[in-house]
């Protein structure tokens, strides 16, 4: 089991020991909910493309591996990326999160976010968890294990939805934000796919 308070304090201080936002990315989730309040948009197209680049989501020694290539193929694949965005969000009540979605809710939107780079559940995670950051757990080469995603992804909210201590777990990231943070905590942040990924840095680092 990856959920666990020790291994979220764990993941927490190799973060804190890195160069990562301290506020754990809180002033970033203002952003990205404010860039996606009209949709997936050419501008927010534009700016996730920055922000992929920045979050260490297109190097790779293949191609496509430059911020240009990645963009071109978005904008082919922008019509059916608003469609499952749009899908989903009409199910949804609220903003869609691990606890409203299965996989099978989010299997297509996953495997054409993959397609656009080789597959990579690297980049696929990033980009789904800019445009639903409550429904895509952040998978990353340095911090946490890389995998198949669906398996991942499913283990992980399977462990969630068991795991005793959930709000142990947010109230401990909730006050390190408040302390970290000159914002309030944004109404939206989503401390589940944030805890899962502390967890496993902490679970491959401890």
């Amino acid at each position: 089991m990856k959920l666990s308070i020790e291994n979220l304090k764990q993941g927490m201080k190799w973060w804190q020991q890195g160069k990562w936002p301290p506020d754990y990315h809180n002033h970033d989730y203002y952003k990205f909910y404010q860039d996606r309040a009209d949709g997936l948009t050419e501008d927010w197209l534009n700016l996730t493309v920055d922000r992929l680049a920045q979050w260490r989501a297109i190097r790779s020694r293949k191609p496509p591996n430059t911020k240009a290539e990645i963009l071109d193929l978005l904008k082919t694949k922008l019509p059916n990326l608003r469609a499952e965005y749009r899908r989903i969000l009409d199910f949804s009540k609220d903003e869609p999160s691990t606890n409203t979605v299965s996989w099978q809710d989010i299997d297509a939107l996953y495997r054409m976010m993959a397609d656009i780079k080789n597959r990579s559940p690297v980049f696929a995670s990033k980009l789904g968890h800019f445009i639903f950051p409550k429904v895509f757990i952040v998978m990353d080469r340095l911090g946490t294990e890389v995998m198949a995603y669906d398996y991942y992804w499913q283990g992980m909210v399977n462990e969630w939805s068991l795991f005793a201590d959930k709000s142990v777990a947010i109230d401990l990231l909730k006050t390190e934000i408040e302390n970290q943070s000159p914002h309030t905590v944004h109404g939206d942040y989503p401390y589940e796919t944030k805890i899962m990924e502390l967890c496993d840095i902490g679970d491959k680092w401890k």
